[in-house]
């Protein structure tokens, strides 16, 4: 950044134009070599040059809050769309800390970075381009830590644990708040609980407990409404068709009308205002449902024809309508 503030710039007949140091992604530079810039640079700087690396150096060191943050500022000029594939295990070589990226305009996929743990039902989200790893296990030990990684500089923060232990447990991202809903815990146990994490401050804190301890659910956000579906109760020998929702923090989760379809180790998206579910395990057909939240009511679609189960499923829009 230095160079730039060097040189004045003018053009336009002689008209003052905006300076190139303006349109620098301040919060793209390290933020050593910002704090250097502003107390070590040879020339002076303007008081607009000051605030923007002020505010670069107060982002920088905001470490946590970051992911609410972002502007244009702190984001990449050229953003390319990427879908991970993150842990688990392969038939080969068992659970791997491998990160792959891949390319949805090259159809490639590439070595990303790699994660601290070998782990597994782990639960992930995205918030502001920054990726959450949440729990999962280890050698059927649950885990409460989380992670997040930084795409533009390939880092990762260990974040605030969990306040419960959790593997086989969704997670989803409303707001600013990140819900992390059931699932099981220390020694197979079984959760109820749903517990928030606070982006802001950095800080896990209860919310509404499920009416029921249920794991391997699935769940999606539809109009500002939490959804889950399907996983198993206590008894592990029944697969759930139930569906639960809750519109808000203070709220209670609401029973909605059940899937026709009992499933386990499943997926849900939205799509233009209605849920979508896939398939999971012990299911004998392939088939996927939609679920009319006004109408509250599920209709059958046509079968996929591969059959899946514990998989990762996202939404990407295309330019002539959806990618699953």
């Amino acid at each position: 950044a230095q160079p730039w503030t060097i040189h004045p710039c003018s053009s336009n007949g002689g008209k003052k134009s905006k300076h190139p140091t303006a349109h620098i992604r301040y919060g793209l530079i390290p933020v050593e070599d910002l704090r250097k810039t502003y107390t070590q640079s040879e020339v002076p700087l303007s008081a607009g040059i000051k605030c923007l690396i002020i505010k670069a150096i107060n982002y920088h060191t905001s470490i946590f809050k970051q992911p609410v943050l972002q502007d244009k500022s702190t984001t990449l000029r050229n953003q390319k769309t990427r879908i991970i594939l993150l842990g688990g295990q392969t038939a080969s070589e068992g659970l791997v800390t491998d990160v792959l990226a891949f390319d949805v305009y090259n159809h490639k996929w590439q070595p990303l970075t790699q994660v601290q743990d070998r782990v597994q039902n782990h639960s992930v989200c995205v918030v502001g381009n920054f990726l959450y790893v949440l729990g999962g296990e280890i050698e059927n030990d649950a885990l409460g830590d989380v992670h997040r990684y930084d795409p533009r500089f390939n880092t990762w923060t260990q974040i605030t644990d969990m306040l419960e232990k959790r593997c086989q447990f969704s997670c989803c991202v409303l707001g600013k708040d990140i819900f992390a809903i059931g699932g099981r815990g220390e020694g197979g146990s079984l959760h109820s609980s749903v517990e928030v994490y606070n982006i802001v401050r950095d800080r896990w804190t209860k919310a509404k407990e499920l009416p029921c301890k249920i794991h391997g659910h699935a769940n999606a956000i539809c109009k500002n409404t939490i959804y889950i579906s399907g996983g198993k109760y206590s008894d592990s020998a029944n697969t759930s068709k139930d569906v639960y929702s809750l519109s808000s923090l203070e709220g209670q989760w609401m029973k909605q009308a059940p899937m026709s379809i009992a499933r386990f180790g499943h997926q849900m998206a939205t799509i233009r205002e209605a849920i979508f579910t896939f398939l999971g395990l012990y299911e004998p057909f392939s088939e996927i449902e939609r679920y009319d939240p006004d109408q509250n009511q599920w209709t059958r679609l046509r079968p996929l024809i591969y059959d899946r189960f514990c998989y990762g499923l996202l939404r990407w829009p295309e330019l002539n309508g959806y990618t699953y």
